[in-house]
């Protein structure tokens, strides 16, 4: 059963919760000027603000799940469940009920652009191409492409890590200076790169601290990296039935590896 980490879970909330107060307000804003009211602030918007702790929680995640093995079929088929069969239910029923069965169809789109919103890129192409576009946003078109280079990514990362920054960061300014894309740049998938690697780079260098509460359990005292686990922790310690990932540190988060299982 996957595990939740409740700090992740908050950050992605507070994020949402930016996403959807920007879009809430931006309708209200005369005449389509997002940048009334509390939307913006001196470099940007909230909204962008939310979608970049979106694409940092998920190079983060990513990294700490994948760090030490990525099987390319397990990972592409797990990032594949997670996007595509509900974006499909929701597409697909929203495109019957609105395009086909009340004749909204849009105008010049020709029938084979169909295959834009089959792979979700519908609405990161809609400045560029004609499609189907009903909803999505650039932001699953521009998760998809980031999922699809993680592998790459994180290769670069585990080879050596300052070189790969240095070297993303450099053609990263170059492109921005002499952007060549139609999209917004903010929503161009080579300018969210950087921020999804910087949340790689976070998990792969353990920048950022993973607590331990102490757990006790009659005599025994042992650290626990995640509160949901630390009653079970307790009783196989206590027991003798497992060992942690140190003589008093239990990781419940982490996967368990063939050698934790055979000294478990």
């Amino acid at each position: 059963m996957k595990q939740r980490d409740d700090a992740l879970d908050f950050v992605r909330l507070v994020a949402a919760v930016m996403i959807v107060v920007f879009h809430f307000n931006s309708m209200f804003a005369p005449k389509g000027d997002v940048s009334a009211g509390p939307l913006r602030y001196a470099n940007g918007s909230f909204g962008n603000f939310g979608v970049a702790l979106f694409f940092l929680l998920s190079g983060y995640a990513l990294m700490l799940r994948y760090g030490q093995a990525c099987p390319l079929k397990t990972f592409y088929k797990k990032r594949f469940l997670s996007i595509y069969p509900l974006y499909w239910l929701c597409f697909f029923s929203l495109f019957l009920y609105s395009d086909i069965l009340h004749g909204n169809l849009p105008p010049g789109v020709p029938g084979w652009s169909i295959i834009w919103s089959v792979l979700a890129l519908d609405g990161y192409l809609a400045g560029v191409v004609p499609t189907f576009y009903l909803l999505g946003e650039w932001f699953v078109g521009c998760i998809v492409l980031l999922y699809l280079v993680f592998p790459l990514l994180r290769a670069a990362l585990l080879r050596a890590v300052r070189p790969a920054v240095c070297v993303t960061l450099a053609l990263w300014a170059v492109w921005l200076a002499f952007y060549p894309g139609p999209f917004a740049r903010e929503h161009d998938f080579i300018t969210c790169i950087p921020i999804f690697m910087a949340g790689m780079v976070l998990a792969h260098t353990r920048a950022v601290h993973v607590p331990a509460w102490p757990v006790r359990q009659g005599t025994c005292r042992v650290q626990v990296r995640a509160l949901w686990a630390a009653g079970a922790v307790a009783f196989v310690s206590s027991q003798g039935l497992l060992q942690g990932i140190s003589a008093d540190t239990f990781a419940p988060g982490q996967p368990m590896t063939r050698a934790m299982l055979v000294t478990a």
